[in-house]
């Protein structure tokens, strides 16, 4: 085919990488992401876990293998009973959900990596038998184990930040949910204590509701008193996250001192004081006499330095001598 013919082929889909789903895929495919609606499963329960960007698999591996590690420990040796599926569920919402969970893991694992296709963020997604340990549990435990070893168990995962529950974004729904994940983190009675609280959101992919309308709707949902507002430093803080078309809500305590879920900062901070603090004990552990003989040098050394006669400065080679004018002899 002549040159003009040939290149209308390409045109219409023939030759390298042309058309759709051809070999190669063409440069669009490169950077096309088939399921970018992609985001959390409404109804579930598990761990965002940012990380670095390009890293999301590995960071999965890592976020399953921290998430067992500190589940086992709070669940301790005791076995969970298998679940009883001979049981027919209550209504039909709860057996389609039963299916649609089965579905998602087919393997029975306990945390399953679910793509939310934001970039340096993923989400684990929590299938345990039982309602405890829930991941804000998980989350602090390993958060105050990093604050006291100061040992970092990931070099790619950051922020671990809990999901207690997940829903559509609308106001209603959120309410909904804050009511019911809310209850059990803020009860009511007589004996109850106060008890000081926050609200954090924040919102990724998505400027569907505003800030304040999404604090207001979840202060509602929290009985005042015995509870009453702080912003400095709360007892208690409730995360609200909106990311797309869902929003996730969990409540974690003393967030601010467990470094926001940041394990991997969380495990350098106070290094850099504890080596000041042991540069100087070891300071004051030494003798006077020492003490007085490192102020003897450093004096003469001062001395040494300001004394022209016994420097003991040499020229470099390349350095130029000027020598002194010469007197002009008489003829």
């Amino acid at each position: 085919m002549s040159g003009r013919g040939g290149k209308r082929a390409r045109q219409d889909g023939g030759g390298r990488g042309g058309g759709e789903g051809g070999a190669g895929g063409g440069k669009k495919s490169k950077y096309f992401q088939a399921n970018s609606k992609a985001t959390l499963p409404v109804g579930s329960r598990g761990v965002l876990v940012s990380c670095i960007g390009g890293k999301e698999q590995y960071a999965a591996k890592d976020s399953i293998r921290i998430l067992t590690e500190y589940y086992d420990k709070l669940k301790g040796t005791e076995q969970p009973a298998a679940p009883d599926t001979s049981s027919k569920p209550a209504d039909i919402s709860s057996a389609i959900a039963d299916e649609v969970a089965e579905l998602q893991n087919p393997k029975g694992q306990l945390f399953v990596h679910h793509k939310v296709n934001v970039f340096g963020l993923i989400f684990i997604g929590f299938h345990t038998p039982s309602p405890h340990p829930t991941p804000s549990e998980v989350v602090q435990a390993a958060a105050q184990d990093v604050l006291k070893t100061k040992q970092c168990l990931s070099k790619v995962c950051m922020r671990f930040m809990p999901v207690e529950g997940v829903c559509y974004a609308g106001l209603e729904d959120i309410s909904k949910l804050g009511k019911k994940v809310l209850a059990e983190h803020f009860p009511t009675g007589d004996n109850v204590p106060v008890t000081t609280f926050g609200v954090l959101y924040e919102h990724r992919a998505s400027d569907l509701l505003k800030r304040m309308d999404v604090i207001n709707t979840i202060v509602d949902c929290i009985p005042q008193p015995p509870y009453k507002v702080e912003l400095s430093n709360p007892k208690k803080t409730v995360l609200v996250e909106v990311m797309k078309a869902t929003a996730a809500i969990s409540v974690v305590e003393d967030y601010k001192l467990l470094g926001k879920l940041n394990l991997r900062e969380l495990s350098m901070i106070g290094v850099e004081v504890d080596k000041k603090d042991d540069t100087l004990s070891n300071a004051a552990e030494k003798p006077e006499a020492v003490l007085a003989a490192d102020a003897a040098t450093k004096g003469q050394t001062l001395a040494d330095s300001a004394d022209p006669k016994q420097s003991n400065v040499v020229p470099s080679p390349t350095s130029k001598v000027i020598a002194p004018d010469k007197p002009e002899q008489k003829r």
